[in-house]
């Protein structure tokens, strides 16, 4: 009898051994760039106690920088005449889905609806506190999602303090719960780039950013960044992300094509990009390294054009120092969608009000940031402990600190040409409008003022029920 013995199955042929020297492609090197991992990251007992001071002398710093009668007894504008005066007067969906200058703000509505359930007398105080804590909320976001391009702490402050410290639109910007979407657009940003290894990041930032898209139309910025991340890192945090940008903006363009919302006497379109080049260089670039105001001098002063580029400059210089590790991706992702934000506001707008100068602002600190990085402050294998001692690394980065809270500070109370001289208190107009209810039991509603009486976004229609 014969025995057959099976054969054994062949041996899979051994990988190739790696070349010398070879490392990932150019691609695999872009994806790391761009959207590295987030670091696990230090927890000291401490950092609740470090979270709560920081989050409360923001909250203070923006509490007290409103000139006038001040933040906490007005209600600027559109929190007013449009956000409170419709979740006053309409149904919680009637009011959200109605859309003002041309796109929805969802997330506005949504504050409007929680400020409307306190008294009337309370409205200015509880829409400011609003409005201050999500400013808090963003630049607490910004410092989290920065970390791994960043894992220096004060590195990660500089690129919050924009948001915190907003030294380009005092007046317009502000205290306001309307123009919460330009940090949000910022916020944005950094959620896109944020790459967690948390449950909480990974459900949050798609919510986040979404919120912020279906708050403006100006997300579509924002949609090449958000494809690019699915197109290099192909999982699904990235189709979520990019699923809460694009779905949103369609949102905003459907109400565009439908006639849900419309831009109808919205400023004039002006598509000159000669014009925006012009004024990106003039006006942007030197407002975020100088400050506001500087904005009315500027093209009488072009000295303070060049101090402006300057500093710019100055980064992009440093950059190349031995001690420096720069993130050469993120300053390029910062800088362009720095440019197309600004773009794309002026150009639908035809002018470049000051609050369209905050989040291209943002945006061009942390391009500098970027430059700037120090070696040891950039993702593990990316820096290495070669070059000057960290503390003289660090000096760049120090001055560009200095000179931006500086300019933090001499910006602090600019007042504004119309919110300040010609919003009244709130609580002294909600008293008198209180008792005129009072004494007249027929009358059923009541004008309480958001801004000068002559201006279109500056009358809120109380309904006397809410006041007697």
């Amino acid at each position: 009898m014969t025995v057959q013995h099976d054969e054994p199955a062949p041996a899979a042929p051994p990988a190739p051994p790696e070349r010398a020297g070879e490392g990932p492609g150019p691609l695999a090197r872009l994806r790391d760039a761009a959207f590295p991992q987030a670091p696990e990251l230090p927890r000291p007992p401490w950092r609740w106690a470090a979270w709560l001071a920081f989050l409360v002398g923001a909250a203070l710093y923006q509490a007290f920088r409103t000139p006038g009668v001040g933040a906490f007894d007005t209600v600027w504008a559109e929190d007013g005449a449009n956000f409170l005066n419709d979740a006053v007067n309409d149904g919680p969906i009637e009011a959200i889905t109605r859309s003002v200058n041309g796109y929805f703000h969802l997330y506005p509505r949504l504050l409007a609806e929680i400020t409307t359930l306190f008294p009337v007398s309370w409205w200015a105080v509880v829409n400011t506190s609003l409005a201050i804590a999500s400013t808090c909320a963003m630049a607490a976001i910004v410092y989290q999602a920065s970390a791994a391009h960043l894992r220096r702490p004060v590195l990660r402050l500089l690129v919050a303090a924009p948001v915190a410290l907003q030294w380009v639109a005092n007046g317009e910007a502000v205290n306001s719960v309307a123009t919460l979407q330009f940090c949000s657009l910022y916020t944005a940003f950094w959620l896109l780039v944020y790459v967690p290894k948390g449950r909480l990041g990974r459900i949050g930032g798609p919510i986040v950013v979404a919120t912020a898209a279906l708050s403006t139309i100006l997300a579509l910025a924002l949609v090449p960044l958000a494809l690019l991340r699915v197109a290099l890192r192909r999982d699904r945090n990235s189709l979520w992300l990019a699923a809460a940008v694009v779905g949103a903006v369609l949102v905003q363009g459907l109400g565009l094509a439908t006639g849900q919302a419309s831009r109808s006497g919205i400023g004039e379109t002006r598509l000159d990009p000669a014009w925006v080049v012009n004024r990106y260089r003039i006006i942007q670039v030197p407002t975020t390294f100088l400050g506001e105001k500087v904005v009315p001098t500027l093209d009488r002063n072009p000295e303070l054009v060049l101090l402006g580029w300057a500093v710019l400059l100055a980064a992009l210089a440093f950059a190349f120092w031995k001690a420096l590790r720069p993130a050469w991706v993120l300053a390029g992702l910062a800088f362009a969608l720095s440019v197309g934000l600004f773009a794309e506001e002026i150009v639908a707008m035809g002018k470049v009000p000051y609050r369209y100068l905050v989040a291209p602002a943002a945006l061009l600190v942390t391009a500098a940031v970027a430059l700037l990085r120090p070696r040891d402050a950039a993702p593990p294998g990316d820096g290495d402990p070669a070059g000057r001692p960290r503390l003289v690394a660090y000096a760049p980065v120090a001055a560009l600190l200095v000179l931006l809270v500086s300019v933090a500070l001499v910006n602090y109370r600019v007042p504004h040409k119309t919110r300040t001289p010609f919003t009244p208190s709130w609580t002294a107009q909600v008293s008198q409008r209180a008792a005129e209810c009072r004494a007249d039991p027929g009358l059923a509603s009541v004008i309480v003022l958001s801004g000068p009486e002559r201006m279109p976004y500056g009358k809120v229609n109380v309904p006397c029920g809410r006041l007697r």
